[in-house]
């Protein structure tokens, strides 16, 4: 039978490595489990770069959080980067707490995970030209998550530009 750890455990696993969790409310990192009694990073990660949003869809339970407007430091999400392709983590999924493309540093952060062979997706509501992803083809996909506006509220032309470089979903 596997030993099984602790989740104190898993995470000091993680930080032996040399890795750490971007601690703060908003954002995480899903951990795919254990076997054979050793870790095993995860094939994938989920990444909220900011808290702030667009938009204000009554049905989204992060709009009611009393978080403020967070965003991940952008050397520590650079370092991660590096850290996650080290440990042989193979895709992020850029999501959000908040609109990903609202981070400041989320274009660069793309652009790094590329260069390090990550395949990559992203949640997004497609609002707003001034916070486009600036390299979409560097993405696998893009889904374009339907707000308060609806389909009203989408910039159908950036849509059209992200379905020319990858697959997008509505």
């Amino acid at each position: 039978m596997p030993k099984l750890y602790s989740g104190r455990e898993v995470i000091n696993n993680f930080k032996k490595a040399g890795f750490w969790f971007v601690s703060q409310k908003g954002s995480h990192i899903k951990l795919r489990g254990i076997r054979n009694g050793k870790l095993h990073y995860p094939p994938m990660v989920e990444i909220d770069p900011t808290s702030r949003c667009n938009a204000s869809c009554p049905w989204c339970f992060y709009r009611n959080d009393d978080h403020g407007d967070i965003d991940i430091d952008k050397s520590s999400m650079l370092s991660a980067i590096v850290n996650m392709a080290y440990m042989g983590v193979g895709a992020i999924n850029w999501t959000g707490g908040g609109e990903p493309t609202l981070h400041p540093d989320l274009n660069e952060f793309i652009e790094k995970a590329h260069r390090y062979g990550f395949r990559q997706g992203i949640f997004t509501n497609a609002i707003s030209v001034d916070h486009a992803i600036a390299s979409p083809g560097k993405l696998s996909w893009i889904r374009v998550s339907i707000t308060n506006g609806y389909l009203n509220s989408l910039n159908k032309n950036l849509v059209r530009e992200y379905a020319e470089k990858t697959r997008v979903g509505i």
